[in-house]
C-alpha cells in the first residue's frame, strides 16, 4: 500500500533523527577519551575483550618515553573516565635444582668435572657452587652437551671464595640459557682439587626485554685501564643480565657499578681468563630497580689493554595492572602528568589493588605507539609570546634576585622537575607573569641530565 507523504514524511524525519542521534552519540563517545587524554605526548589503544583484570607489558619504547618506573603511565576507559592502576616489574619465576657430580677427571691443566642436571632439564642459566675451604679459581671454563659426547663452550669466568671478613667470594657462574642435560667445569690446577660440597643449577622464568647492543662511550682510566658508560634505555630497570663482548688476550680484571646515593656503588668484580681475541662474559642483574639510568665499567689486562666492542642487557619487564570494569578499548597514556598516586603521600589512593590469589589476569599487549607532539615554543625573537589557555600539572617559583634585563641566567632543573615533565622536557616552560620567557636547554657537565636534556 503506498504512505501517505506525510508518513512518508515523518519517517523519514525519524530516520534521520536516529541516525542523527547516533553520530551526536558517537562523536561524544569518541570525543571524550581524546579531552582526557590530552597533555600527554604518547598513547596506546589497550582492546580488553571481557571486564576483569587486564595486565598490559611495557615494551622497549614505553620504557624510554615514560617517567622513571612509570609513574606518568595513566589508563583510561572507553569513556574517558581514569583507571586505578599499579605500575611494577613482572614477577620473575627462579628456582634452584640439585645435580649430581657424576666424576671428576684429571686433566693436563687441571680437573673436569662432569655434572649431570636429570633426564629432563628445565632452562638453566647459572651454576652455584657451596665449597668446603677457600679458594680461588681465576680461570675456569664451563661446556655444556645434551648428549655427553659432543661439547660447545656455555662461558668462561672465575670463581673465588677467600671467607667473610674479606668480603669478596663468587661462588657462581652465569652462562647463556641452556637446555643441555650434562655439564662439564674446567677447572685450572694452580685452584687446588675441587673440593666441592653441593652444586646446584638456578632456572629464572619471567618476560623479559633484550636492549639491543648500543655503542659504549669509553676512555682511558688510571694505570692504563679502559673505563666505559653504559647508558641504559631508561632509570629505574631491574637488570637481569649484562652480556659483554670483549676484544683482547690474556687476563681481564673487571668491575661493574651502579649510581646509588650519588655514588658508584660496586655490583660485580672479578677475573677472567681469555682463550680467544674475542669472548663473551655475562654479568648477573639484581632483583632491585637500579638508582639512575647508567652503569660504569672498569676492565683492567695485563698486557695489552681490552676493548669493549659490545654489549647488552637483559631487563624485567615494566607491567601496567588493572581492572577493567567493561570491555572496550582503554587507552594507555603517557609521557605527561605524574599520577596523583605517585605524587601524594597517601600511597594507596587510586592504587590498584592486587586481584586475589587464583583470580585469571588477562595479558593483553597494546597497540602501536601513538605521538601527540606538544605544540613548539613561540619564537625566540618574539619574547613576551603569551602562554595561551594550556593548563600545567605543576609549577615552581624562581628566584633570581641579582638579575638584570639582558642578563643570562643558567637554572639548574631538580629532579622533580623531571619527575613531573614529558622525558624530553618539551612541555617545560618559563613564564614572567603571563608571558613567556624564550630559554634554551642545554646538558650541564657537571651530571648527565635525564634523556640527554
Amino acid at each position: 500500500m503506498p504512505i501517505p507523504r506525510s508518513d512518508r514524511s515523518g519517517r523519514t524525519a525519524g530516520l534521520l533523527g536516529a541516525v542523527l542521534v547516533v553520530l551526536v552519540v558517537l562523536i561524544v563517545a569518541a570525543a571524550a577519551p581524546a579531552a582526557a587524554v590530552e597533555g600527554f605526548q604518547y598513547t596506546r589503544e589497550v582492546p580488553v575483550p571481557a571486564a576483569g583484570w587486564v595486565r598490559v607489558p611495557l615494551d622497549l619504547p614505553a620504557v624510554e618515553h615514560s617517567a622513571t618506573g612509570g609513574s606518568d603511565v595513566h589508563v583510561f576507559a572507553p569513556g574517558g573516565a581514569e583507571v586505578a592502576v599499579r605500575v611494577a616489574p613482572a614477577a620473575l619465576r627462579s628456582e634452584r635444582r640439585a645435580i649430581g657430580v657424576v666424576r671428576v677427571d684429571r686433566a693436563a691443566d687441571g680437573w673436569a668435572l662432569f655434572l649431570d642436571v636429570g633426564p629432563e632439564p628445565a632452562r638453566h642459566e647459572r651454576l652455584i657452587f657451596a665449597m668446603a675451604r677457600a679458594t680461588t679459581a681465576p680461570a675456569v671454563r664451563l661446556d655444556g652437551s645434551a648428549d655427553g659426547r659432543s661439547w660447545h663452550t656455555l662461558a668462561t669466568g672465575d670463581l673465588f671464595r677467600l671467607g667473610e671478613r674479606a668480603g669478596l667470594q663468587q661462588t657462581a657462574l652465569a652462562y647463556p640459557s641452556s637446555d643441555d642435560r650434562y655439564l662439564r667445569l674446567a677447572w685450572p690446577r694452580e685452584a687446588g682439587f675441587p673440593r666441592v660440597e653441593t652444586v646446584e643449577v638456578e632456572t629464572v622464568s619471567g618476560p623479559s626485554i633484550d636492549f639491543a647492543t648500543r655503542a659504549a662511550e669509553c676512555r682511558r682510566g688510571a694505570a692504563g685501564a679502559q673505563v666505559c658508560t653504559l647508558a641504559l634505555p631508561a632509570p629505574g630497570q631491574i637488570l637481569r643480565r649484562l652480556t659483554l663482548e670483549i676484544e683482547g688476550k690474556g687476563t681481564v680484571g673487571y668491575r661493574l657499578y651502579a649510581p646509588a646515593e650519588a655514588r658508584w656503588r660496586l655490583l660485580h668484580e672479578g677475573i677472567w681468563q681469555r682463550s680467544g681475541s674475542r669472548t663473551e662474559q655475562f654479568l648477573e642483574g639484581q632483583r632491585e630497580p637500579l638508582a639512575g639510568g647508567l652503569l660504569r665499567l672498569e676492565l683492567h689486562g695485563v698486557g695489552d689493554t681490552p676493548r669493549l666492542l659490545g654489549w647488552r642487557v637483559d631487563l624485567a619487564v615494566q607491567t601496567v595492572l588493572f581492572q577493567a570494569d567493561e570491555p572496550g578499548r582503554y587507552t594507555l597514556a603517557y609521557g605527561g602528568a605524574v599520577r596523583r598516586d605517585v605524587r601524594d603521600r597517601d600511597r594507596d589512593r587510586d592504587h590498584a589493588g592486587e586481584p586475589a590469589e587464583g583470580i585469571e589476569i588477562a595479558w593483553i599487549a597494546a597497540g602501536p605507539e601513538r605521538d601527540h607532539p606538544v605544540p613548539p615554543l613561540p619564537d625566540a625573537g618574539a619574547p613576551g609570546a603569551p602562554l595561551g589557555r594550556l593548563r600545567f600539572e605543576s609549577s615552581w617559583a624562581v628566584a633570581a634576585p641579582t638579575a638584570k634585563p639582558g642578563d643570562l641566567v643558567r637554572l639548574e632543573l631538580l629532579d622533580v622537575v623531571y619527575g613531573a615533565a614529558r622525558p624530553d622536557l618539551g612541555d617545560l616552560r618559563l613564564e614572567l607573569g603571563t608571558r613567556q620567557i624564550p630559554f634554551l636547554r642545554c646538558q650541564s657537565r657537571r651530571r648527565p641530565a635525564r634523556n640527554g636534556a
